[in-house]
């Protein structure tokens, strides 16, 4: 992507600001938002499924101790 951005540059020219570079804006933030909150939902899941299989392998080794 970045030998593609780098070798395009020569070719870019001015764009406009219309409501159309808006709304590409708040879609971009909307999906990055998404993306973050989907992250922090699935760690907090994994957070938890870990506690819970330490909590497991700490009672059965208190069981066989």
């Amino acid at each position: 992507m970045l030998y593609f951005v780098l070798s395009n540059m020569p070719r870019w020219s001015p764009a406009v600001f219309n409501a159309q570079s808006v709304f590409n804006i708040l879609g971009t933030m909307l999906c990055l938002l998404f993306m973050v909150s989907f992250y922090e939902k699935t760690r907090e899941d994994v957070w938890k499924e870990l506690n819970a299989a330490i909590r497991l392998l700490d009672e059965n080794k208190g069981r066989r101790g």
